[in-house]
């Protein structure tokens, strides 16, 4: 920008002289004829053209160098505002597939056991004494994760109210969730009134 004023300062000196001679020619032709001086106003006008010319196409080269440039770049803008639509779509289809994976991936789970099993089913008698039993119970609340409960084994008589205490995460919780299947034994054995419910109860 600055040699673009720098140019335009030189080509507005330099025409200057040219509009002078003009005037000068215009309001002294009579006398310019008289003397026969036409050829050395027209080699005077001749050389204050080049003067003028010089400055006014490095003007011009300047202002097409600048432009040149600021047209790549619109170009470039203009191409990326043409993709970006067609990117916007790209990341939408990726987040809608989030969705179709998750359709697999329960597609891929286990299917729990039926409600009912009729072959598996105690008589309509039980329980009659409500005596529990736990022998060697093993817990775990993922396939993949470390066994909570280790080799419990205890009885509670039918009929008693029973407290279960202890610490903390010591496996209290735990202990229930299993006797009402909450959660599946990983080992071991549930026994109510001589049925075992880790194998023969759904």
């Amino acid at each position: 920008m600055a040699s673009s004023r720098e140019f335009v300062r030189i080509v507005s000196i330099q025409k200057s002289p040219v509009i002078h001679l003009f005037r000068e020619s215009i309001a002294g032709v009579a006398t310019i004829r008289g003397f026969g001086q036409e050829k050395r106003f027209v080699k005077r006008n001749l050389y204050l053209l080049d003067c003028f010319a010089r400055p006014f196409f490095c003007n011009i080269a300047a202002i097409e160098w600048l432009c040149l440039p600021m047209e790549l770049l619109s170009t470039f803008v203009f191409a990326f505002c043409m993709f970006l639509p067609w990117i916007l779509s790209f990341c939408k289809l990726e987040n809608k597939i989030i969705s179709i994976e998750r359709i697999h991936q329960y597609s891929q789970l286990p299917s729990e056991a039926p409600l009912i099993i009729e072959d598996s089913r105690p008589p309509s008698s039980w329980p009659e004494n409500g005596t529990i039993e736990h022998t060697d119970l093993k817990v775990c609340y993922k396939e993949s994760l470390h066994v909570v409960l280790h080799n419990v084994s205890c009885s509670f008589p039918g009929g008693k109210k029973i407290g279960i205490v202890g610490r903390i995460g010591s496996g209290k919780s735990t202990l229930i969730q299993a006797l009402f299947r909450l959660i599946k034994p990983a080992g071991g054995r549930i026994i109510i009134d001589n049925i075992d419910i880790s194998r023969t109860l759904q």
